[in-house]
């Protein structure tokens, strides 16, 4: 069993109390430990490994744990601030009240996590991070860098991300309706069979972006720009790309049935085998568009190369 040694200062009512000198837990293993109001402050948790292990009200101020693991366990009302943890590893873990704030986790592997409550990412370094079957409601990612990231398999409904970059993103099975990410650089971010149902994407750079096979019903791209972008294979239903600016971008296969298309800019798209294309889409430009098909000219109302 672990002992608080005098180098482990116990919190009085959540207000810490600097350690005389940093913690050192480098490479050393715990099992099914409860650390309740301990403060881990500048500690050295390098290759540490927590297997089962339950953090309560403790503190994390500029602990380096890089290459550390945490097994099994949870995290509650603890703060997570200012922390080194590239190449970490998070397994069937709970993040609960407690939000990362100024965190480099970059190429950190995440699987099975479940963020409740106000666990939230802000400032925080998720360059080429891996994260895997992990779910969370309303999680907010705020003002952090995700580019090269891989999310697979997850459920985050109701998620937000704000003034954070996606660049090179790329997300395998994402189920998140409600999805937020208002304004953000998602250029050559790519979703696969995503559910992002309802997502606000409104003014987003999409520009490359790849939507396959990805559900996009009621979403709202509006003023989005998504110029070479592709969404073969994805369901537009009732999407609002009003002022989308999309040229050369990929909607073959796609379905747009009922989409507001008003003041769009469709210019040389494919819309090879698109299906439902409205009828009233008078004010956007789909000069040069193409079904790469001759047979399929027409697709409700529309005629290859028609232009504004």
């Amino acid at each position: 069993m672990f002992r608080p040694s005098p180098q482990l200062t116990l919190l009085p009512d959540k207000a810490p109390d600097k350690a005389p000198l940093p913690l050192n837990l480098a490479g050393q293993e715990f099992t099914g430990e409860t650390f309740k109001g301990l403060d881990f402050s500048q500690a050295i948790l390098t290759e540490t490994r927590f297997s089962d292990c339950h953090f309560i009200n403790c503190v994390f101020t500029g602990a380096d744990l890089t290459g550390a693991q945490m097994v099994g366990g949870a995290m509650e009302s603890s703060l997570l601030n200012d922390l080194t943890w590239p190449g970490g590893e998070l397994y069937n873990f709970i993040l609960g009240d407690s939000p990362i704030i100024r965190a480099n986790l970059s190429r950190t592997f995440f699987l099975n996590v479940k963020f409740l409550n106000k666990a939230g990412l802000v400032q925080v370094n998720l360059t080429k991070a891996f994260i895997q079957k992990c779910e969370g409601m309303g999680l907010v990612i705020e003002s952090s860098d995700l580019t090269g990231a891989i999310i697979r398999d997850s459920n985050f409904s109701s998620l937000v991300i704000k003034n954070s970059n996606l660049t090179r993103l790329l997300t395998y099975g994402l189920i998140s309706p409600n999805f937020k990410a208002l304004g953000l650089d998602l250029t050559q971010a790519a979703f696969w069979r995503a559910d992002l149902s309802r997502a606000v994407l409104t003014g987003a750079t999409l520009n490359q972006a790849k939507f396959m096979e990805s559900l996009l019903i009621e979403a709202d791209l509006s003023k989005a720009l998504a110029n070479k972008a592709i969404f073969q294979g994805s369901n537009l239903t009732r999407a609002n790309l009003t002022g989308l600016k999309a040229q050369l971008a990929d909607f073959s296969r796609a379905i747009l049935a009922e989409a507001q298309l008003e003041e769009g800019d469709f210019r040389l798209v494919n819309l090879h085998r698109t299906l439902g294309l409205p009828k009233d889409h008078l004010t956007a430009d789909f000069t040069g568009a193409r079904p790469t098909d001759p047979r399929l000219a027409r697709a409700e109302g529309f005629t290859a190369g028609q232009a504004k």
